[in-house]
């Protein structure tokens, strides 16, 4: 069911966390830190902002693919897969022209630099399908070239690849430019990802794997300390266990009600504290659309507050977007206030937490010569795994990249699913029909 705007029907969303409409002043810089909107209203969409679902109160089952004559060229910078997503694209919009650029995740210096496209095929554009816009892409003079553009669409669930660019920051005041998200797309992908992490510290399966492939034979359990009285083997379940999430959007609530089938008991922290619907863009059948499965809710301003969260924790879940407010929202003190057998995953920004604690507080434990007891207010958690990081790639030499064997690295790839460009491809062909 693809929920939309009442007013312009723009299917998108934004992660629970920022439950305002997203608009700014064109021509001045927008802060996240500032609760929004600000001076300029969102509607009609006639202003260069984030099109959300924050003022929804209908919704449609209507297909994606009508034609419409507002949408006659599209210019695709993303490299979609599979491949036959962009013949569906041409199969509903008269001219497509596809120059996949280099995403903001492709680190291989070696690759040759990408195509970019024509001044003729800029000059005639209507819609840009994209990630990011990159600087190898346009120049000062991009929206001259593109004198026909009215829509941005990010295949991305956040937009600050694009809102953080010159090119956005560039805009007119009076500039009749869409921008557009697909916030809800990956919940399923993300959500999995977060459940088979979880899983894999808590039953040390990468601590089992590891010792048998480093010895290339048979290691007993007996050999790996998981019999007798001080046994260092034995795992533990979900069941009972108290899941804590930060942030309320798509994924988390996926991940939510995938934990809460396991016997887990689901806390949560957001901006506001409260509980609220999901907004935008919802896969049917996942997720917690009415947002009953937490049993509390705790608010992301308050530093007693998230503490609070973090004292009870066995799993923590970091799905905070980068802002102002968030930036280092998870530091020193607050790896302190989790257990000392707590597991920590981010999953959202590397930004919202502190590298260098979390290297020591993991360090710690892979150090200490007691079994952890569920204590807090020591710098010593059991384990972590992160998708994100900050820089992005992690310098070689890097603490993360070696040495923490109680640590999963993925190189922010949990939403990589061919899926997830289908679905993509479905709400930008929605949205499209309602520019």
């Amino acid at each position: 069911m693809l929920a939309r705007c009442a007013t312009c029907g723009i299917v998108s969303s934004w992660p629970s966390f920022l439950r305002s409409p997203v608009s700014r002043t064109l021509g001045q810089p927008w802060s996240p830190s500032q609760r929004l909107p600000r001076t300029r209203s969102l509607w009609p969409p006639h202003s260069f902002a984030v099109m959300t679902m924050s003022s929804a109160s209908t919704s449609t089952s209507a297909q994606p693919g009508a034609k419409t004559p507002q949408i006659n060229s599209l210019l695709v910078l993303y490299p979609l897969e599979p491949r036959d997503l962009v013949q569906r694209l041409r199969a509903n919009i008269p001219n497509v022209h596809f120059y996949p650029q280099r995403s903001a995740v492709d680190y291989d210096s070696s690759a040759a630099p990408a195509p970019v496209p024509s001044i003729e095929v800029l000059a005639n554009i209507d819609a840009i399908l994209c990630f990011g816009l990159y600087t190898d892409l346009y120049n000062g003079n991009f929206l001259e070239m593109t004198p026909n553009l009215k829509l941005i669409h990010t295949v991305g669930s956040g937009t600050t690849q694009i809102t953080d660019s010159p090119l956005y920051n560039s805009v007119p005041k009076d500039h009749p430019l869409i921008l557009a998200n697909t916030a809800g797309i990956h919940a399923t992908t993300i959500g999995e990802h977060a459940l088979m992490i979880t899983l894999m510290l808590s039953h040390k399966i990468l601590k089992v794997d590891r010792i048998i492939r480093k010895e290339k034979r048979w290691v007993g359990p007996n050999e790996l300390g998981g019999r007798g009285p001080d046994a260092q083997l034995f795992f533990t379940e979900l069941r009972g266990k108290t899941f804590a999430i930060l942030g309320y959007g798509h994924i988390a609530r996926e991940v939510a009600r995938l934990a809460s089938t396991f016997g887990a008991n689901i806390i949560v922290a957001t901006r506001s504290g409260a509980q609220a619907p999901i907004k935008g863009f919802h896969l049917p059948n996942t997720g917690d659309p009415t947002g009953s499965i937490p049993s509390e809710w705790y608010t992301t301003t308050s530093r007693a507050s998230l503490h609070s969260l973090l004292n009870r924790a066995d799993i923590v879940l970091n799905l905070l977007p980068s802002s102002a407010d968030t930036r280092g929202i998870i530091g020193r003190t607050e790896f302190e206030q989790m257990k000392d057998d707590a597991v920590y995953l981010n999953l959202g920004r590397g930004d919202t937490n502190d590298q260098d604690a979390l290297a020591e507080a993991l360090k710690a434990s892979l150090e200490a010569e007691d079994e952890p007891t569920g204590k807090t207010g020591s710098l010593r958690i059991a384990g972590a795994s992160i998708d994100v990081s900050n820089p992005e790639p992690l310098p070689d030499g890097h603490v993360f990249l070696g040495g923490l064997d109680n640590m999963i690295l993925t190189p922010h790839s949990c939403w990589m699913s061919k899926l997830n460009f289908v679905r993509a491809v479905d709400v930008f062909l929605t949205n499209v029909s309602l520019v």
